[in-house]
């Protein structure tokens, strides 16, 4: 057997086992042997009382203090999930929000969607204002009315 053939072999090995994550003796190896000891409490418990039952264990043996355990806690439950230890328990998780920015960005296409226009005398056509909104030129419009001013109007 060739080298490349024995690492290829040594590879697939290492890929299909599960690697301990956490050291032998650690917190949180001693807190994930405390976490799969008391699953089978779980379903009289209930997922509060269960976690408060570990991370109180966690405290006890290991002189932890209570956000050191919670912390340890949360670690061992996402890992345990991952590693198809336990199904996933607790809240489930939120739904995202719609980011800010779309918006802002509808915001600006309606304000760009507003349609252009120019404002003229009557008497001659010639333009008085050019790409003013709609809006814009009927209050132009009727401030020259008022005003007893030259009669105005909107040019497309």
């Amino acid at each position: 057997m060739t080298n490349a053939t024995t690492n290829n072999t040594a590879t697939e090995a290492t890929a299909t086992e599960a690697k301990p994550v956490f050291r032998a003796g650690t917190s949180r190896a001693v807190a994930l042997d405390l976490f799969t000891a008391k699953l089978p409490q779980r379903a009289e418990l209930g997922n509060t009382e269960f976690r408060k039952a570990v991370i109180a264990d966690m405290m006890e043996q290991q002189n932890m203090t209570l956000a050191s355990a919670a912390a340890t806690y949360n670690i061992i439950k996402k890992y345990a999930v991952a590693n198809e230890i336990v199904d996933d328990f607790g809240r489930t998780p939120a739904e995202p929000k719609p980011a800010k920015t779309a918006k802002k960005a509808s915001k600006q296409e309606a304000k760009q969607e507003e349609a252009k226009v120019n404002v003229a005398r009557k008497k001659d056509g010639e333009v008085v204002a050019e790409g003013v909104t709609e809006a814009e030129a009927n209050a132009l419009i009727e401030k020259a009315r008022k005003g007893k001013k030259a009669a105005l109007q909107i040019v497309a």
